[in-house]
C-alpha cells in the first residue's frame, strides 16, 4: 500500500469513525433519557472502539452507583429491558442491524471502580 493510500484510508476511517460515533451518542442518549436516568442507582454510560475500522469494534458499558444497585437490576431484570432499549435504539439511529443482534452492553459499578482501580474508569475498561 503506497503512502498516500495508507493516508486516504486512515481519512475514511476518521470519518467512519465520527459517523458511528455519532450514531451510538445518540442512541445512548435516547435510552438514558428514556429509561436510565429515573431509575434509582443508575451512574452513567460510556462506549468506545474503533468502529471507524469496522463497526463491530463497539463496546458499550452502563455503570450504577453501588454493587446493590446492579443486583438490583438484574433481579428486576432491568439490565435485560436496558439490553432491549440500547439494540433498539441502535437499530432506529441506523447501526448495521446484522450487528445490533449480538451486541451486549456491559454493566458495571462506580463502587467496583473505586475499589478496583482507585477511580480510574480507563484502567477499569481497559
Amino acid at each position: 500500500m503506497s503512502t498516500s493510500s495508507y493516508q486516504e484510508e486512515l481519512k475514511q476511517r476518521d470519518v467512519r469513525q465520527k459517523h458511528w460515533e455519532a450514531v451510538v451518542s445518540a442512541a445512548v442518549a435516547e435510552v438514558e433519557a428514556s429509561l436510565l436516568k429515573s431509575y434509582r442507582g443508575f451512574h452513567h454510560t460510556t462506549f468506545f472502539g474503533a468502529m471507524g475500522i469496522d463497526p463491530k469494534h463497539l463496546a458499550i458499558w452502563c455503570f450504577f452507583l453501588k454493587d446493590e444497585d446492579l443486583k438490583r437490576a438484574e433481579s428486576e431484570r432491568f439490565t435485560n429491558a436496558v439490553q432491549t432499549a440500547v439494540r433498539e435504539a441502535l437499530r432506529k439511529h441506523g447501526y448495521p442491524g446484522y450487528l445490533v443482534s449480538s451486541l451486549l452492553v456491559s454493566f458495571a459499578t462506580d463502587e467496583d471502580v473505586q475499589r478496583t482501580c482507585g477511580g480510574n474508569y480507563w484502567h477499569y475498561l481497559k
